[in-house]
Formats: C-alpha cells, structure tokens, sequence
C-alpha cells in the first residue's frame, strides 16, 4: 500500500529530530520548517527551509507542493499552529498532523492543554484532514528530576496514590510509528492511539528497584490534594499539571492502535530504567 510522498516537518528539536531521521532512512527528502537564526543540522536528503512564522506569505510558499505537515512544535510554539494550518490549507496540503504526542486532548474545555482542543476545531472549520498522535509520556525522557525521579540521589517524589495506569511511548518509536503510518496509507487515522508500556508511577518506582539489586529508594508521596492546590494556585505550572493528570488516570492513550503495524516492537518502560544509574 502506497501512502503519502512529501512532507514538511515543523520543530525539529525533541521529537522532531526522530521525525526527521526515520524519513531520511527511507530516503525521503522531508523540508524542515526553522526559524531564520538556525543552524541546526539534519540528516541527508533532509532540507532545511528557513521560515518566518509571522508571515503567512512564508509559510504558504515553504508548503508548496507538500502532503503532509506534521508538527512537533513544543509547548511553546502551540501559538502558531493555527497559522501554519491556514497556510497548508492554501498550499495545497493535504494532511496535517498537530503537535499532540501525549495525553488524550479530545473534548478539552480547561487547562493548559486546551489550546490543542481549538486547534482541533480549527483544523475541522478549514477542511483539513488531520492526525491526532496521542502517546503518553515519552519513556525516555520523562525519568528525570523535573518529574520527580531523583535516581542520582536514590529519591523520587511522585504524586499520591500512584496507582493509576499511564501510557509510555519513546520518541524514537512514535516517530517510527508515524512514519510507517504516513508513508504507507493515504488514509490514516483521526486519532492514532501509541502505547510503548502502560505502567502506573508505584510501577516505575517497583521497576527501577527490581533491576537494581540492593537499592532502595527514599520515596515521597505527594497528597493528591496537596498537588491540586498547586495547580490551582498556579495554572501555568504545566509539569505539575501534567503530574495531576497523569494520577488522577488521565494518562492513558485508550485503546491502542498498536496493531496498525504489528512489527512495531516498541521499547518498554523497564529498558529506560534498567539503563538508567
């Protein structure tokens, strides 16, 4: 089955650098949409097209002749999303794939999420097919001192209860994931549901100790309300917020859609933190 031939990828920084190199091993020439003061770098037959966002002008002649836009803009570039729609609208593309890759956005009405939600409604009002890619946490970053997980120290500090499930899905196998999908059907999914692990946060902690013979660690639960009242008093806090969804079960992707590629072989939770000291 063939699928779509030319693509355009917008924030090539964290999960965009994945994007980029899985259509470079197929040898496929996807544009890399950055800002005029980059000089990043990016695998052959990659090609750098320097744009600037506040120009639809740019935008739209950058997307010339181009399928597909996926965006991996971080949370900081959501803003312009809307702009880079109407501008693929007018280029001619003919899919677009919104910056998602985490928790489920369908149906937001709050939140610092919510923004994703409008776009999804924009796309719709513009006649633009699109993809929402809903992974969970990235397994290979998310281990990590801002989420709570001090392995250095032999500590975590993790939200209370920690018994709900939550989806994990590296970079590296999303990216794969995408690409497979979008260079193999014309018609890809609505909502693209990737689980690499489903583990809950007292899993994670089980886990790194199992694969650590001899180390415990100093564990500390935060009270579920303790972690409301901080989100409440500071909407922005967007690592706190997330931690809030994450325990109060609103971490999982849904029923995964795993079997749309049944060789995919995604990493899974106990591989990032067996490798991790």
């Amino acid at each position: 089955m063939s699928g779509f031939t030319s693509f355009a990828v917008a924030g090539a920084g964290g999960l965009g650098q994945f994007v980029v190199e899985e259509f470079a091993k197929k040898g496929i020439a996807v544009k890399v949409l950055t800002r005029p003061d980059s000089s990043k770098a990016f695998p052959s037959p990659a090609q750098a097209v320097s744009v600037d966002y506040s120009s639809p002008e740019s935008l739209e002649s950058a997307l010339k002749g181009v399928d597909v836009v996926i965006s991996t803009l971080g949370f900081g570039g959501f803003a312009v999303q809307p702009a880079l729609a109407d501008a693929a609208k007018k280029a001619g593309v003919k899919h677009f794939v919104p910056s998602e890759f985490g928790n489920p956005t369908v149906g937001l009405t709050e939140g610092l999420l919510v923004g994703k939600t409008k776009l999804h409604e924009h796309l719709d009002k513009l006649g633009l097919p699109y993809t929402l890619t809903f992974t969970g946490p990235f397994s290979d970053t998310i281990f990590q001192p801002f989420a709570g997980y001090d392995f250095a120290n032999k500590k975590v500090s993790l939200p209370a209860p920690g018994d709900k499930p939550i989806s994990f899905t590296a970079r590296k196998d999303a990216a794969r994931f995408l690409v497979h999908i979008l260079t193999t059907s014309t018609s890809p999914p609505k909502i693209l549901r990737l689980e690499g692990d489903k583990q809950s946060f007292k899993d994670t902690v089980a886990i790194y100790e199992s694969t650590h013979p001899g180390v415990k660690l100093e564990q500390h639960w935060t009270p579920l309300e303790e972690l409301q009242e901080k989100v409440k008093a500071n909407p922005g806090d967007f690592i706190s917020y997330l931690l809030l969804q994450w325990t109060t079960g609103k971490g999982v992707v849904g029923e995964p859609d795993n079997k749309l590629w049944p060789d995919w072989a995604p990493a899974k939770v106990e591989d990032f933190l067996k490798a991790t000291p």
